[in-house]
């Protein structure tokens, strides 16, 4: 990827690394939207199909991104970067400072659907 494809390459249907959701990445006026499409049914007490995660960040590198994200659900901010590759996403996200981070990887759903 060349500097600023990062941003581009999130376009997509994204499977969560540990099977419990997949989202949707699309633009969503100046930000990104992930939107889960699908939901591990171990996980729906928590999280729901519908729920958005609003991403805005900016490039910070070739295949870096880095800002924050607001939890429409939780109504909560987080820190986040985004290491980007063609079919792969690598996460962090953080609060209190970055005194409490989750990391979390990402593979593209090929096919654009979320048959599961």
């Amino acid at each position: 990827m060349r500097d600023g494809d990062a941003a581009s390459g999130l376009a997509g249907l994204w499977a969560r690394g540990d099977g419990g959701a997949v989202v949707r990445i699309t633009r969503c006026g100046a930000a990104w939207c992930a939107e889960n499409t699908w939901v591990a049914p171990e996980r729906r007490d928590r999280e729901a199909i519908g729920d958005v995660l609003e991403m805005r960040v900016a490039p910070q590198g070739e295949r870096r991104l880095a800002g924050t994200a607001w939890d429409r659900r939780r109504a909560a901010r987080y820190g986040l970067t985004i290491d980007v590759a063609a079919d792969r996403l690598d996460t962090r996200g953080c609060v209190f400072l970055g005194l409490v981070c989750v990391d979390m990887s990402f593979t593209r759903v090929s096919g654009g659907t979320a048959a599961r």
